[in-house]
């Protein structure tokens, strides 16, 4: 009966969920410019419940009024730069998911380079190294070496 209960309780949440994007997607926008920007500007906003989605994606209720938001901000007329200013004084840089170069993501910026950069001076330094204590064979390792290609093996 729990069981029950538990699959019913799992249908009616889904299907109110696809409810709301259904009532969601009928947006009327002035023309098809504005409602691909609309589209596009979905996709770079990160929802803050889910994290790994775009607002685009998540079926999330925080997702949901962002999409109004930004619904409304793009009917509007808003450019881009002010519905990014609005979510990050709202959200913070999180919801980006290309993040502004500011002092707090430098770091997020320049850090994959400096590592790459660092781990290539290593592998350098490394391979000098190993380079260095080598010997080139002598003439009877060589000569050992030859007669031992030329021979064919014994069975």
């Amino acid at each position: 009966m729990r069981l029950v209960r538990s699959v019913l309780a799992g249908m009616v949440l889904l299907s109110a969920a696809g409810g709301a994007r259904a009532a969601e997607s009928v947006l009327t926008f002035e023309n098809a410019a504005e409602e691909a920007r609309y589209t596009a500007l979905l996709e770079e906003y990160r929802c803050l419940k889910c994290q790994n989605q775009s607002i685009a994606d998540s079926p999330a209720s925080l997702a949901v009024d962002l999409r109004r938001e930004i619904y409304e901000r793009v009917v509007a007329g808003e450019p881009k730069s002010a519905i990014d200013e609005y979510l990050v004084a709202r959200y913070g840089d999180f919801v980006l998911y290309r993040p502004r170069l500011t002092a707090a993501t430098v770091l997020l910026w320049v850090g994959p380079f400096v590592l790459l950069g660092v781990a290539l001076c290593g592998a350098v330094l490394v391979g000098r190294r190993s380079g260095r204590g080598a010997k080139a064979p002598s003439g009877d390792a060589l000569s050992e070496a030859r007669r031992l290609l030329d021979d064919p093996p014994t069975r």
